[in-house]
């Protein structure tokens, strides 16, 4: 069952609710994940991306796109960034502290380069992705 669907730049991704990510659209650069060198797919493929990068007991509960950039989050509450250039890159942990008995409740974007990541304990972190910066994987929630 698809649980998600997002639109990136010139592609599209969803997410199942067995946390299989799929894309289709233009693979320029890699950015629909696949292992082809296809500059097109016009129909859902799942991307393999992610496999040997979670854990065996993981799976990707949120998804979202800032232009060709893919921000996912996990069951284990681990957000990876997954740039499209180079091809062969492989998705990025982004690294910041929980609490104890702290979890991310949601991701969010806001205009065409803000996500946010609430927690539920109310805390907060922004942090400004473009697609053309060099992305720290480092973040700081800060209370709100």
């Amino acid at each position: 069952t698809i649980t998600q669907i997002v639109a990136g730049g010139e592609h599209s991704l969803a997410l199942t609710n067995k946390g299989t990510l799929f894309s289709w659209g233009s693979n320029d650069c890699g950015k629909c994940g696949l292992e082809t060198n296809d500059s097109q797919s016009w129909k859902p493929t799942k991307i393999s991306k992610f496999d040997g990068v979670l854990s065996f007991s993981e799976t990707i509960t949120q998804i979202l796109t800032f232009g060709n950039i893919l921000v996912a989050l996990t069951s284990k509450d681990v957000l990876y960034l997954w740039k499209n250039i180079p091809e062969d890159t492989p998705p990025t942990k982004l690294n910041f502290s929980l609490n104890q008995n702290e979890n991310i409740f949601y991701i969010k974007k806001f205009f065409s380069n803000l996500l946010e990541i609430r927690t539920n304990n109310c805390r907060t972190l922004t942090k400004t992705i473009t697609e053309y910066s060099n992305i720290s994987n480092s973040f700081i929630l800060k209370d709100i």
